[in-house]
């Protein structure tokens, strides 16, 4: 598994990272002004070392209940240190690893942030965590919008084609020019 990228740019100063994270956070507060019980929601997402989303949804939100995923095992004694709240557990893993061992019937608002772009492996956590989402949840998914560079040079056809290949119906019906 790849190092975070937050160990080389760090997410308080990535205006993109702020602007996902205040539009979340006023999704979720329409969803709240609109009767949902967001504040008795636990938030599931990739805290880091700094847990900037964590702080700001207990604060807007009133979220007590927290679960950072970290899958860099040299990152969680960092992780530990820094949980803004005791109510922030740590696990220790993979997204993937997560979805299989989650159980809950509890609501639940998950914020998946993907360092990288589309791909089957993305496709596969999209697919498991839907079909174990409490109701009245939340998913939020956010992916690298930048295609590797060599996808990046392929013809349409080669780009396509890769895509096809990897979200299969998840793309649907694109054509060449889309590409």
């Amino acid at each position: 598994m790849p190092r975070s990228s937050a160990i080389s740019i760090p997410y308080d100063i990535r205006p993109s990272k702020q602007v996902e994270r205040r539009i979340i956070l006023d999704m979720l507060l329409t969803a709240a002004a609109s009767g949902f019980p967001i504040a008795k929601s636990k938030y599931v997402g990739m805290g880091g070392v700094k847990f900037f989303d964590f702080i700001m949804f207990h604060r807007y939100l009133g979220l007590k209940e927290f679960i950072s995923l970290e899958h860099d095992s040299d990152l969680l004694a960092r992780c530990n240190f820094n949980k803004p709240f005791e109510s922030v557990s740590i696990y220790n893993g993979s997204f993937s690893d997560f979805i299989t061992e989650f159980r809950s019937n509890a609501p639940h608002i998950f914020w998946i942030d993907y360092d990288y772009g589309l791909s089957e492996d993305l496709k596969d956590d999209i697919l498991s965590v839907g079909s174990k989402l409490p109701p009245r949840s939340f998913l939020f998914l956010t992916v690298d919008g930048e295609p590797k560079r060599a996808l990046a040079r392929a013809s349409s056809d080669a780009r396509i084609n890769e895509f096809q290949e990897q979200l299969g119906v998840f793309l649907g019906q694109k054509t060449l020019q889309d590409f």
